[in-house]
């Protein structure tokens, strides 16, 4: 039977993440739904994040996207947002529907190309109802709750890693290269076997595609050059500093994705958004003792898709400002206040080669010292 003419075209959204991430209380409150429209089949959300603080009709979207850019992982991208503890369903999925826009729009430095989702909670009833922005019209969904989460995700995806260790200052070669080359077309999928078995990330076996960096020291050139130096002299006494940063990121990509495609389109600016993160934290403490930052990865309990965390790891965990961090973490994440699931040892553990080498000899490396952070008590 054919539709009526004038009724609103049904639209199938595909919910990754449990059912309780997005009518957990606080009421009220926002959610940012989080999907992948590049690598994902569309309108489909993996994950849910809360807006920190909860209750604000008008959320600080710059902040908001400072933190969110350092979370996500490339290849993971805003997609809509949820209003928990409606009483006017037009008028507020409207609403979350603009602050998805605008802060999608702050984190990409673009307006979306795909579809974006809005959907209030009922204060009263609690029912979900979403609405999806195609274009310039509203459309009505139906919402399909999926019973296999992980399969959909890593089925068809996979992780890129790439370590980048800098000592700065950094010197940046000329981008005029005189050689050009042609490189083969190689798929992600090229570095994963055949049938994939364990579709799913743990923290003792992840699994991702190794990216390394390297640096382009010399070339071959036709043209004699002389070198030349130039001064630039300070305007006052000043402090040379060498600051050591490393660089850890993760990315998200489709096993059919070209793996030059996803260096260049995901990696790199991955690691561009990262050293931007550090950079922040670096100079408010430029003149005190320098942070020692570290990225450490997670996929805690009830999210499907990998989150970054940066610690400073100066004073160890449980100093009052990463105990803070972590604290907001499992706020935004909707996780549980009263047991540790951002720790350091709860990380993703991308060594297994080296893992089963050295638990022959020494017994599981996977075993963690539960006394090891424990202050000293002075006796």
């Amino acid at each position: 039977m054919e539709a009526a003419a004038g009724s609103r075209r049904r639209l199938t959204l595909r919910l990754l993440c449990p059912k309780k991430s997005l009518v957990a209380r606080p009421s009220p409150s926002l959610r940012w739904l989080v999907g992948s429209p590049r690598f994902l089949p569309p309108l489909t959300v993996a994950a849910a994040l809360r807006s920190l603080p909860d209750g604000a009709s008008s959320p600080d979207l710059q902040r908001e996207a400072e933190e969110i850019r350092g979370l996500l992982v490339r290849g993971f991208d805003i997609v809509g947002a949820l209003h928990v503890g409606s009483a006017d369903f037009d008028a507020d999925a409207g609403r979350v529907l603009g602050l998805a826009r605008a802060l999608r729009e702050r984190l990409c430095g673009e307006r979306a190309s795909h579809g974006m989702v809005g959907g209030c909670v009922d204060a009263a009833s609690g029912e979900i109802r979403f609405l999806v922005s195609e274009g310039d019209g509203l459309e009505a969904t139906e919402v399909v709750w999926e019973d296999e989460p992980g399969r959909l995700l890593w089925e068809k995806g996979c992780l890129l890693r790439c370590e980048l260790p800098l000592k700065l200052p950094l010197y940046v070669p000329s981008d005029d290269m005189s050689e050009e080359y042609n490189a083969n077309i190689v798929s992600c999928s090229k570095f994963f076997p055949a049938k994939r078995y364990n579709l799913s990330l743990t923290r003792e076996s992840a699994d991702a595609i190794q990216i390394t960096i390297l640096s382009n020291q010399s070339f071959n050139s036709s043209k004699a050059n002389t070198p030349v130096v130039e001064y630039f002299p300070a305007p006052a006494l000043a402090n040379l500093r060498l600051i050591n940063l490393k660089l850890d990121i993760l990315c998200y990509s489709s096993v059919d994705f070209p793996v030059a495609a996803a260096v260049s389109e995901l990696v790199i600016p991955g690691l561009a958004d990262q050293l931007n993160i550090m950079k922040k934290a670096i100079v408010s403490e430029l003149t005190t003792q320098q942070p020692q930052l570290c990225p450490y990865h997670f996929v805690p309990p009830g999210l499907f898709i990998p989150v970054t965390a940066i610690y400073d790891t100066r004073y160890g965990e449980i100093e009052e400002k990463q105990s803070e961090l972590r604290r907001n973490l499992h706020l935004r994440l909707q996780l549980p206040l009263d047991r540790p699931l951002l720790r350091i040892s709860n990380a993703l553990n991308f060594s297994m080669e080296g893992t089963v080498k050295k638990a022959s000899k020494n017994g599981s490396s996977l075993l963690r010292d539960v006394h090891k952070e424990i202050p000293s008590s002075g006796g």
